[in-house]
């Protein structure tokens, strides 16, 4: 099969750095035996992962690898009996664990960001930890989304501020509609209010653009450059700490802590599933609702009366 094809293949699958690692071992692994790694047949395909079991790979990790080899093959090999089988022992031997079985109370950050006040008195990373951290929590997208909002998409209708994303995210789909983050001036709350923190880091800012377009995100030290993902995972990793959350949790565990917590005061299904891009109520049962962290009992435990 033409590598170009192969890399078309590819493109379909929503997350790439997920499959970059078992494509490349799938492909070393044949290659040094003299084979096609287009050719895979189901006893190379449980050599392989018996290989990467050995090597400590987790039960996602040899799941993320049969996709890929699967597409690679043109094979169904979740289909395979033996192949089946393999996973099943797999999955006793070496049973998947949830990334977390609980979660934060987003409440908490959010009250610890409003002592960060008045934004003219914060340095320009206090002010950009803020605002990735608020954006984060308040749209309860992923670092992913953060990374591509850029100037030209900002749009001002009235009391509202709008950021577009027009790229391609990973919830993606034809016919779908792509994420909008909708950004209302809280002049009640202001000390909470993400339209004003973003207002406060353009002006911070538009010195440090050689054109106002462009990504949103810059970083704060010379010479200023668009900031990369990881910098924003950086940053909020950071802001979470500073906030008392647990090192345990990463960036990613804003979309856990955001959705659980708004379940939990009372917003509807619907709502958080439009909020987070989830089509199917399932995928926030499953992978993201978790139980708030709080530490009521030990408060009622504790007390003196």
């Amino acid at each position: 099969m033409p590598d170009s094809a192969v890399d078309i293949l590819l493109a379909s699958l929503a997350t790439q750095i997920q499959y970059a690692g078992p494509r490349k071992k799938w492909s070393s692994f044949y290659q040094r035996r003299g084979l096609d790694p287009y050719q895979g047949n189901p006893t190379e395909v449980l050599s392989f992962l018996t290989d990467e079991f050995n090597a400590g790979a987790t039960y996602g990790t040899l799941n993320s690898a049969r996709s890929v080899i699967s597409l690679l093959v043109n094979a169904n090999l979740a289909g395979d009996k033996w192949i089946a089988r393999f996973f099943k022992g797999i999955f006793r031997l070496r049973p998947p664990r949830l990334k977390y079985d609980d979660t934060w109370d987003a409440e908490v950050v959010i009250a610890a960001l409003a002592k960060w006040w008045p934004l003219q008195g914060l340095s320009l990373l206090q002010l950009t930890k803020r605002l990735v951290t608020l954006l984060a929590l308040g749209s309860a997208q992923r670092g992913q989304t953060l990374h591509l909002l850029k100037l030209e998409k900002l749009r001002r209708m009235g009391e509202d501020l709008r950021l577009e994303i027009l790229d391609l995210i990973k919830g993606s789909r034809p016919g779908k509609a792509q994420p909008l983050t909708p950004l209302r001036y809280f002049r009640e709350e202001v000390t909470r209010c993400i339209a004003t923190n973003l207002d406060a880091y353009l002006a911070a800012t538009t010195t440090l653009r050689e054109e106002q377009r462009g990504p949103l995100f810059l970083t704060t030290t010379k010479p200023h450059k668009p900031a990369t993902r990881e910098t924003l995972r950086r940053w909020v990793t950071d802001t979470l700490l500073d906030c008392g959350i647990d090192q345990r949790f990463r960036p990613h565990s804003t979309r856990h802590a955001v959705t659980s917590t708004a379940l939990r005061k009372g917003a509807d299904l619907p709502t958080i599933l439009k909020a987070a891009g989830w089509s199917q109520a399932s995928t926030f049962a499953a992978h993201y609702h978790r139980p708030v962290r709080t530490d009521l009992f030990s408060k009622v435990i504790l007390r003196s009366q």
